[in-house]
């Protein structure tokens, strides 16, 4: 736990290469004790990832995610909330390079993941439509984006009300998504 303490403070802080030995020393211990097929040192490699993707070392981040989700899809069931992460994950980063349409597929496989796998009214399935309603926002795609926040917005009222932090963000994406765009 005192680990975890120190991960976060230096992620708060921007501390990126104190986090980034962390993570690393966490890989190498887990690799000796678990072994590199473990589910474990999935999530430590998607946390790596994670860091990567905050400082753009993008090829370095989806090389983490693709070994991440390939661990997952070969130890645990091919369809888990965990592999639904890995993909959420990885589809961000793809979108942040542009790569719209493989961002698309797979926070769309990530979606019908969690729909299927868990209760419609988590977090995890409103944060993939949300995540999902940017992409359409950054391709343009003001009506459809629209839809996606709005589900999202509804599943994110009912789990934690109207003016919890994580639903007024999403409210403040679909209104800035429905902002008329303004012509140079």
């Amino acid at each position: 736990m005192a680990f975890q303490k120190k991960l976060e403070t230096a992620l708060a802080t921007e501390s990126y290469n104190e986090a980034e030995l962390q993570l690393q020393e966490l890989l190498e211990t887990q690799s000796q004790h678990l072994g590199e097929a473990h589910p474990q040192f999935a999530t430590t490699l998607n946390n790596l990832a994670a860091l990567y993707k905050a400082q753009n070392r993008y090829q370095e981040a989806e090389q983490l995610y693709r070994r991440s989700l390939e661990i997952r899809k070969r130890r645990l069931p091919q369809d888990t909330p965990e592999v639904a992460t890995t993909l959420n994950n990885l589809a961000a980063l793809y979108e942040a390079q542009g790569r719209y349409q493989e961002a698309e597929q797979l926070y769309r496989r990530s979606l019908e993941i969690r729909e299927r796998l868990l209760p419609q009214d988590t977090p995890e399935v409103a944060t993939t439509l949300n995540n999902l309603a940017g992409l359409y926002s950054s391709m343009g795609l003001q009506k459809k984006a629209v839809m996606f926040y709005d589900r999202s917005l509804e599943i994110m009222v009912r789990i934690f009300g109207a003016e919890h932090p994580s639903t007024v963000i999403v409210r403040a994406n679909r209104d800035t998504c429905l902002q008329p765009v303004p012509k140079n």
